[in-house]
């Protein structure tokens, strides 16, 4: 079922992992163009989370976009919402690679591989697979076959959502604690 499904939605995850390219990138390039006293400003804001061992806090902003991505797509937002959300992950990563490589070079990069993987890898798998959900949304709202076919689907993306955003639950309460420990653990690299 899952190999089916690749290739059925093969393009639109190539696409969604393209915007998400053309964030990171644009990231770098905006962190590239910023001055250096915001620069600082933001790696200082950054320690102070590190101090009160705080780097990833239950980050109720990544579950409330996995909530309202198939809500807005009953609405016909929900996919231009999800694409936008999927730039802005890419867009923070890339910020952040470039920051961290600019201040303390080969450990700062080394640390934001961890901060990165820990924070945005996990979201950024749930917030594809609830995207596609949302297109499969887009596509039968545009097309109504049946009526009765037509509630058989989105009840079948309904039970998906839920267990998406279950899912999103679990990491954001369960892993998060853990991913920050590993990151104040490894914090000694950038201090």
């Amino acid at each position: 079922m899952i190999r089916t499904s690749y290739q059925k939605y093969k393009f639109l995850l190539f696409f969604l992992l393209f915007i998400v390219a053309i964030g990171f990138f644009a990231g770098l390039y905006y962190n590239y163009r910023l001055d250096n006293s915001l620069k600082n400003n933001i790696f200082d804001c950054f320690f102070d989370l590190i101090d009160r061992k705080k780097v990833l806090n239950a980050n109720w902003y990544h579950l409330s976009i996995i909530s309202f991505v198939p809500i807005f797509s009953y609405i016909l937002i929900g996919p231009f919402f999800s694409v936008f959300a999927l730039f802005y992950e890419g867009f923070s990563a890339g910020m952040m690679f470039s920051l961290f490589f600019g201040k303390k070079t080969l450990k700062g990069l080394v640390y934001v591989i961890i901060y990165t993987i820990s924070a945005k890898l996990i979201f950024l798998a749930l917030l594809l697979g609830m995207t596609i959900i949302s297109f499969k949304i887009f596509k039968n709202i545009l097309k109504k076959h049946k009526m009765q076919d037509y509630y058989l689907k989105m009840y079948a993306i309904f039970k998906c959502n839920i267990a998406f955003m279950l899912l999103a639950t679990l990491n954001e309460i369960l892993l998060v604690p853990i991913l920050n420990r590993l990151c104040c653990y490894f914090s000694f690299l950038i201090l």
